[in-house]
């Protein structure tokens, strides 16, 4: 019986670890305040081996190319977004897809400021924080609710998970 519950731990343990968390935003980005945003659904998943962006369609080529058993991928993402890293790291892997992948490699720090300014969102209290990155500066709402320090794109670092950001243009959202 003994043997039984240890082997029974083993396998509950081994199940926990590869659970994958998938949050799933939705992006809307513009090139100018004059346009129209454009929309796109993209995927957070996050394991406790890796952290990967990317919009969801991109998941739905991909599995329509491993049912076609195709060995060269046909389809690429529509923004062009499969971002990867480890947890806890701010050293990313992109991908890009010209009929090839290839590999951009960048470690992304940032600097965040945190605000006592909250909101209330689907039944989480979220915090304010701001940082500058890649020439613009964004505002995040995050969750201290949330055990997971990660967010969309690079974005990652606060005390909680992101479950709004933007930049201060609301060109990206």
């Amino acid at each position: 019986m003994k043997k039984l519950f240890i082997l029974a731990s083993f396998a509950v343990t081994a199940l926990l670890q590869a659970q994958t968390n998938r949050f799933v935003y939705e992006l809307k980005y513009r090139n100018s305040p004059d346009e129209d945003y454009r929309k796109e659904m993209m995927n957070l998943d996050i394991t406790q081996k890796s952290v990967t962006f990317y919009d969801a369609k991109f998941a739905e080529y991909d599995s329509i190319n491993k049912q076609a058993q195709s060995s060269v991928s046909r389809y690429s993402t529509k923004t062009d977004q499969v971002l990867e890293r480890t947890p806890n790291s701010f050293k990313n892997n992109w991908y890009r897809d010209f009929f090839d992948y290839f590999v951009v490699k960048s470690n992304d720090e940032m600097t965040w400021k945190l605000f006592d300014e909250t909101q209330d969102y689907n039944g989480y209290k979220l915090q304010k924080a701001t940082t500058n990155f890649g020439g613009r500066k964004w505002t995040a709402w995050f969750s201290k609710e949330t055990q997971i320090n990660e967010g969309p794109y690079k974005f990652r670092g606060l005390p909680g998970l992101i479950f709004i950001i933007e930049d201060d243009e609301k060109n990206f959202v």
